[in-house]
């Protein structure tokens, strides 16, 4: 009941400064489910992609992304049956009337797993599925680290003085495998302090024409955040975006379909009252 009251309380704090009260002696269940580890490995081998069911615009090609990507890992991210509807945390079906498919990628028991945690997780199940965790970080909004390598050293992130500290293992520790419940366990906590405002410390300003797994960062209490999922040019260099988003309460992570910019960059979405501007474009830093 105390778990569901806070989950509640948070949703509209997810990108405020600091570090939230609510979360303090939060005890992260690891016994999660395997289902985040296979969809590194395997789940994307699958008949059901967003390639698949998002062809390019008539009139547009997509463009060519590197194999083993971050771009062609988004390409690929398997769907679930068409007319799925977009689920809650806790299973209950939210009104997400824009929402034109949902990818198949869990969202965790807790309201947790929002706009930009939606970002960062599938960044990380990328980064998971590539081999290279071992330097894999992300920042809490106060502007601490939060590396993967600690936590699966066994140290563990908690939080005094609104500053997020480290506490050792109290026995020797086999290192945890990205694999493991640990992983996701690791990603709960960098969900918890994380945010659209902490994003800027995890990427760089996009430049150049717009990529797959660029975002569109809205820093703000509450911010909000879309993934660049696929690109479609035509011969005149027009540009056509497949854009998806996670939300508040943390729901499932669904695509919005096909969206033309602007003739200045900016998108426009139905599922936000404001435009994204070209300027709030970021990228992260590995590919």
């Amino acid at each position: 009941m105390a778990m569901a009251a806070a989950a509640r309380a948070s949703s509209m704090l997810r990108c405020r400064p600091g570090l939230r009260a609510r979360a303090r002696g939060m005890q992260h269940d690891e016994r999660v489910s395997t289902h985040a580890a296979l969809l590194a490995v395997v789940a994307f081998v699958t008949a059901d992609t967003a390639a698949d069911r998002f062809p390019a615009p008539k009139g547009f090609v997509r463009v060519d992304v590197p194999p083993g990507s971050f771009g062609a890992f988004l390409r690929a991210l398997p769907l679930r049956p068409a007319g799925t509807p977009v689920r809650a945390h806790d299973g209950r079906i939210v009104a997400a009337p824009w929402a034109k498919a949902t990818v198949d990628l869990d969202t965790g028991p807790h309201d947790l797993q929002q706009c930009a945690d939606s970002a960062l997780r599938l960044y990380a199940e990328h980064r998971r599925a590539q081999g290279t965790t071992a330097d894999l970080v992300f920042h809490a909004t106060s502007g601490d680290p939060l590396p993967w390598a600690r936590y699966a050293a066994g140290e563990r992130p908690f939080v005094k003085d609104n500053r997020v500290r480290w506490r050792a293992p109290t026995a020797p520790t086999t290192p945890s495998s990205p694999a493991s419940p640990a992983f996701r366990a690791w990603l709960d906590f960098v969900f918890t302090y994380a945010g659209s405002s902490s994003l800027r410390l995890d990427t760089k300003a996009a430049t150049g024409p717009v990529a797959l797994g660029d975002l569109y960062v809205l820093p703000g209490f509450p911010g909000h955040v879309l993934v660049v999922v696929d690109v479609a040019r035509d011969g005149l260099g027009a540009e056509r975006l497949l854009i998806g988003e996670g939300y508040m309460p943390a729901q499932d992570f669904h695509l919005l379909g096909w969206i033309e910019p602007s003739t200045d960059g900016a998108v426009v979405v139905d599922s936000w009252p404001s435009p994204f501007r070209a300027s709030m474009r970021r990228r992260f830093a590995a590919p």
